[in-house]
């Protein structure tokens, strides 16, 4: 169901556009590569963050 949906949602977003952020610039990409890479960012980040706070508690607690 997940791939389909992602396929769906990439087939719908075609539409090519630059980012630009502080005077950097991307190549003209698919609205659904940047919103699918955010996504994937998204899911790596937040368990090691997770990961992060909770050895750094686990240490401030003495466990």
């Amino acid at each position: 169901m997940a791939l389909a949906a992602t396929l769906l949602f990439s087939l719908e977003n075609q539409q090519s556009v630059s980012l630009v952020f502080v005077g950097w610039s991307t190549p003209p990409w698919p609205v659904s590569i940047y919103i699918l890479g955010a996504l994937l960012l998204g899911l790596l980040v937040g368990p090691l963050l997770g990961v992060f706070f909770y050895r750094r508690n686990s240490r401030r607690l003495g466990k």
